[in-house]
């Protein structure tokens, strides 16, 4: 047997599997942004911007180098500069240079200073030096200086030392300064020179003069790598390409600022929630509202079913108009339903008929063993004068012949009586005879009635007994013999017991939807306490008068028994001026 257990309900569990689904889903959708989608936004930007920068290398020329510029920057969203190699050499030249702020005699003097591995200047390091003023810039260049006492350039006769040649110009070598004092600050000299190069770039151009990078990836018209800048916490995507315009080598410095991508995940993410809420609110909302529609269905089989399983079948059938599984549930279980009721009214049916059957049978039993016990009884009497007469004409009892003759008359009578009552019970053995219902025919009862008083006349007569006939037409459905048996015993039962000269009666009436047949002989009385017992196996009014006349006492019985074969019963009543017989038989309307 297949078994379910579903402790809470249906409708619950599929309205929170639905919640549960959707949270999962968006968890896995902030999952993936927050681990893939920066990667993957990153690759596509590399992809697209080193596409970018084929179709910039075979495009450019001189005349079309600051619009095609222009237009790589928007396209890759970049910030863009293409210059001549050379330019490059002398911005890193600059940029190998730093601006340190000594304080002397409480003036502040800004040095430009060179700026490599093996030089590190700290806040209160100890400067000695001689300047001379950059008049461009406002800024001193040392002729001599010196770090802590370490000597890091060395003073020259007439000249200064060759990191300096592209400031020579700008020099007011009149005047030469004297410092010594301690560092205050330590400042980067794009703050301080003007330069063509934008800041950003000015950055990353500093960056790969010194290798400020993890690793630096190859494509086929240059390289790329990612900087991070520790004090602003920001990092750039950077693409150097080598390109030749009209015989001259140039650089293109492409910087993507990747905070782009962290602010378009930001912002992708914060749209999320936003849909998130919204799309939360509308599939509680349109959960709980197809929920409730869901469970209407649900709701009504299953008060139909619970119903059912009552054995109540009063309720209406169930109707739902859709084409999916409820209908078809609802269908099936209109046909269960509707099949156990029949099943179950043909059982009721069949109980009741078996009741009644069992009833009937037993009864039939009881009178079987009332009819055995008084077949027993009523055959002791002329078996008991048979064999004592027997015995007697065996042992010569008798001593006349006279007296031997009127044994064997005795003999003989007691014979035919008993005889007579063993054809009797063969008449109640057939009507018994379950084969008794396949010999039906249509009948003409009254052509019956009037063979069976042409058959009788002559015993009537003997009795000087009248019999007149009220006959009706009539058709029945019936066993010709045994409704002949039942006329013609109670034809006899009637010629037997109307006193001589009086009359005797017979109806047969058709009221529409019955036949009824009753017979009177008038004369007759019988006391009421007989009545009911007249039907009675071997039950005689007057047990000398019908032992002489040779009854057996089973010829009303045999009636009655028969009757009962078409639902029916011979009913005996005293009238005014005898007595009457009477039954009724279902009429044969259509004869077609």
């Amino acid at each position: 047997m297949l078994k379910i257990n579903i402790k809470n309900s249906f409708i619950k569990k599929l309205f929170f599997s639905l919640f549960l689904l959707y949270i999962v889903v968006f968890v896995l959708l902030f999952i993936f942004q927050g681990l893939i989608y920066e990667k993957y936004y990153t690759s596509r930007t590399i992809s697209t911007t080193i596409k970018q920068i084929e179709n910039f290398v075979s495009t450019t020329n001189s005349d079309n180098l600051s619009e095609n510029i222009v237009n790589f920057s928007q396209n890759t969203q970049t910030t863009s500069i293409a210059v001549p190699f050379s330019q490059i050499q002398d911005d890193i030249t600059q940029l190998n240079l730093l601006i340190i702020n000594v304080k002397f005699e409480g003036e502040s003097f800004s040095i430009i200073v060179p700026n490599s591995d093996g030089i590190e200047y700290e806040i209160s390091d100890f400067v000695k030096a001689d300047l001379y003023l950059h008049t461009s810039s406002g800024n001193y260049v040392p002729k001599s200086l010196s770090l802590d006492g370490k000597v890091i350039i060395r003073p020259r006769m007439g000249t200064i030392d060759q990191i300096y040649q592209d400031l020579i110009n700008d020099l007011d070598s009149s005047h030469l300064y004297h410092v010594e004092g301690d560092i205050i600050s330590v400042l980067p000299i794009n703050q301080f020179l003007t330069s063509s190069i934008n800041p950003i770039v000015s950055n990353e151009i500093l960056n790969i003069s010194i290798g400020n990078y993890d690793s630096l990836e190859n494509f086929d018209n240059g390289q790329y790598y990612i900087s991070e800048n520790q004090n602003t916490s920001t990092s750039n995507l950077v693409f150097v390409s080598n390109l030749e315009i009209n015989g001259v080598p140039y650089v293109l410095i492409s910087v993507f600022p990747l905070n782009h991508i962290d602010d378009i995940v930001s912002a992708i993410q914060l749209v999320n929630i936003y849909i998130f809420i919204i799309v939360l609110s509308v599939l509680m909302s349109a959960s709980f509202i197809y929920s409730k529609q869901f469970a209407k269905p649900l709701l009504y089989i299953n008060n139909s079913t619970r119903e059912l399983s009552k054995l109540n079948f009063d309720s209406p059938l169930l109707e739902i108009n859709s084409h999916d599984e409820f209908s078809e549930l609802s269908k099936n279980i209109n046909t269960l339903s509707l099949n156990l009721k029949s099943t179950l009214d043909q059982l009721k049916e069949q109980n009741k008929q078996l009741s009644i059957n069992l009833e009937k049978e037993n009864l039939n039993e009881n009178s079987r063993r009332d009819f055995v016990s008084g077949m027993s009884h009523e055959l002791k009497t002329p078996l008991s004068v048979i064999q004592a007469s027997a015995e007697a004409l065996e042992k010569n009892i008798f001593e006349s012949e006279e007296d031997k003759l009127r044994n064997l008359i005795l003999i003989q009578t007691e014979v035919k009586k008993t005889n007579k009552m063993i054809n009797n019970m063969l008449s109640i053995y057939k009507i018994d005879n379950a084969s008794y219902f396949s010999k039906w025919e249509i009948i003409d009862f009254k052509k019956i009635v009037e063979k069976v008083e042409d058959n009788l006349r002559q015993l009537y007569s003997n009795s000087n007994l009248k019999v007149k006939l009220f006959l009706d037409e009539a058709q029945i459905k019936g066993e010709l013999n045994k409704i002949e048996l039942v006329i013609n015993n109670l034809f006899t039962n009637a010629i037997k017991y109307t006193p001589n000269g009086e009359t005797i009666e017979v109806y047969i009436r058709d009221d529409g939807q019955f036949i009824e047949f009753e017979i009177v002989n008038f004369g007759s009385h019988i006391e009421s306490e007989h009545l009911e017992k007249l039907f009675d196996p071997f039950y005689r009014v007057d047990k000398s008068r019908s032992r002489e006349e040779g009854s057996t006492g089973l010829g009303l019985y045999i009636v009655q028994q028969a009757l009962a074969q078409y639902d029916s019963i011979c009913k005996a009543a005293n009238l005014s001026s005898g007595v009457s017989f009477s039954f009724r038989l279902k009429k044969i309307i259509n004869l077609d």
